[in-house]
């Protein structure tokens, strides 16, 4: 994870292996407005997004992107 004063940036890439699980959450019940992202759902809100392998989340004030990655 890389952060920025106004951008963080998530990975999900292993080489050779499987990667790490990752969670993206943009609002949600519990965190109205927040935008999180974790190794696995910190509850059992439906909003969780499961970042696929090999793409990258990107948090910016306009809000959250799961993008894939350049090859």
């Amino acid at each position: 994870m890389l952060a920025a004063a106004d951008e963080v940036v998530a990975l999900r890439a292993a080489r050779g292996v499987e990667p790490n699980s990752l969670y993206a959450l943009d609002g949600g019940s519990r965190w109205p407005g927040g935008r999180l992202v974790a190794s696995e759902p910190l509850d059992d809100d439906a909003a969780w997004r499961p970042v696929p392998e090999n793409h990258l989340v990107r948090i910016t004030t306009g809000g959250l992107t799961i993008e894939a990655t350049p090859r």
